[in-house]
């Protein structure tokens, strides 16, 4: 993706979608400051996501989904680094699709400030620990979804089941290795 990218001010979407794209996305994105839709899934980005993408406060939807490949001899490892806590920074933010890269760490208690957001899709990734019960705050969630994160231990919240039955929340999934009264599926690899 070549850095001149942040020279389109004006771009409101960007789709580049499944283009087998490689390389590291650009901190010049975030010269995109008008930019609501960036999806840049299924190609072969790798690295840590720029911080300069989280200052673009128009974002609504942002997909950074499946870049995490293995196609051999070679593996691309998709986006990685810590899972992005800028992303709470993004008021208008609707739609947040990290799945099927390697970013690590915890869920980030902080996410259930992001009022807006009614999809959050993990899974797949390196994630560790508890599942935050402040993901609860999430009203408007649709959909949450984080499993294949092996790390991931404990039992779905209360506060998060919650909202499958008192909310918007119509597909939550998680490894069957967690404990979930309240998912729509769980997840086992066979």
């Amino acid at each position: 993706l070549p850095r001149n990218i942040g020279r389109m001010s004006a771009l409101e979407e960007l789709y580049l979608t499944s283009n087998q794209m490689t390389g590291e996305l650009p901190k010049e994105l975030g010269n995109l400051e008008n930019l609501k839709r960036l999806y840049v899934g299924s190609n072969l980005f790798q690295g840590e996501v720029p911080d300069e993408i989280f200052e673009i406060v128009t974002l609504e939807e942002l997909g950074l989904a499946n870049n995490k490949v293995d196609i051999s001899p070679a593996e691309f490892p998709g986006l990685g680094g810590e899972l992005p806590l800028d992303a709470i920074n993004l008021p208008e933010l609707t739609v947040l699709r990290l799945h099927g890269n390697a970013f690590e760490g915890t869920i980030h208690s902080e996410y259930g400030t992001m009022a807006s957001l009614t999809d959050l899709r993990l899974e797949n990734n390196n994630l560790v620990g508890q599942i935050p019960a402040e993901l609860g705050n999430m009203a408007s969630l649709n959909e949450l979804a984080f499993h294949q994160n092996p790390g991931i231990t404990g039992a779905v919240p209360n506060s998060i089941c919650s909202l499958t039955s008192n909310g918007d929340l119509n597909r939550l999934v998680a490894d069957c290795t967690v404990t979930c009264t309240c998912c729509t599926d769980c997840y086992s690899e066979r």
